[in-house]
């Protein structure tokens, strides 16, 4: 559910960190945010989708450092709730270095398969990489603004974000 209100709203979201059990989240806009306690770097991560473009993000990683790693994803409401979010990966992934704009592609190996295989469709794939590139070109060819504008109130470089565990 896409809102235009700036006023937190408690969503729920399925997603393969937690095996696509319903964990809470909090909605603010067209962003989902979730925190979650990283023990590999003792410390909190803090999880964004960006339902417009079907991202998900995340800054530093398991043990990246200063890195970016966006997910493209399909983000589905569940058709009995509209409060919740089930996230599926669809294969590409970008990594953005620092603040960019520099960044790779991967798994473009693992899109192939997966539409060779007949998990993915010709217009699911042809989908991924349109939304790939629109998203590269909304943040970061040619001096666009990153991180994404959206996520900027709810983002910390150093993760230190107000009480992580009450979400």
């Amino acid at each position: 559910m896409i809102i235009d209100d700036p006023t937190p709203l408690h969503v729920f979201i399925q997603y393969r960190n937690h095996q696509f059990e319903t964990v809470p989240a909090i909605q603010v806009n067209n962003v989902i945010f979730r925190d979650e306690n990283d023990p590999r770097n003792n410390s909190v991560r803090r999880y964004f989708w960006l339902l417009e473009h079907k991202v998900q993000m995340v800054f530093d990683p398991i043990n990246w450092k200063n890195e970016w790693r966006i997910d493209l994803v399909d983000i589905k409401i569940e058709s009995n709730n509209p409060y919740i979010y089930k996230v599926v990966d669809m294969a590409l992934d970008i990594v953005v270095e620092n603040m960019g704009p520099t960044y790779r592609i991967l798994d473009l190996d693992d899109l192939g398969e997966r539409l060779e295989s007949g998990e993915f469709t010709i217009s699911q794939v042809t989908g991924i990489l349109s939304r790939t590139q629109l998203f590269l070109d909304s943040f970061l060819h040619r001096g666009a603004p990153w991180p994404p504008p959206e996520i900027r109130p709810f983002f910390s470089i150093d993760h230190n974000y107000p009480n992580p565990d009450k979400i």
